[in-house]
């Protein structure tokens, strides 16, 4: 379960397996086993500082590209670390995406719209 809103995840449902936000010294790929507990949160936080560091990192490319003086080196430097930033978020997007509910398992984990939970508008009548 994911502890910050009680839903399952879908890695969990489907496959017990979650992509982490990083990756190993050979650059293969990490999964966690389980949901929730220590590393799960440290991957959250990871996820979280991977977001924040992106937006600074995409600022700092556009200041670069923005300056018509930049030399190439520079170019360069703000590439790389764009692609870097980049290639952190698809993972983290990936991630996230997995352990998305699909719509046709959304009645076996989602309270039903119809249950006190989710009050009918008032407005139909």
């Amino acid at each position: 379960m994911n502890q910050d809103d009680g839903l399952p995840l879908l890695g969990s449902i489907t496959t017990g397996l979650r992509l982490l936000p990083w990756r190993d010294p050979s650059g293969k790929r990490c999964y966690l086993s389980t949901s929730g507990g220590t590393v799960s949160r440290l991957a959250d936080a990871a996820e979280a500082a991977q977001t924040s560091t992106a937006e600074q990192i995409l600022a700092s490319a556009l200041e670069v590209l923005d300056d018509s003086h930049a030399d190439t080196g520079s170019l360069r430097f703000a590439l790389r670390h764009t692609c870097e930033a980049l290639d952190h978020l698809l993972l983290v997007a990936e991630s996230r995406g997995a352990r998305l509910i699909p719509a046709d398992m959304e009645e076996e984990v989602l309270p039903s719209m119809h249950s006190p939970l989710f009050p009918q508008s008032r407005s139909d009548g």
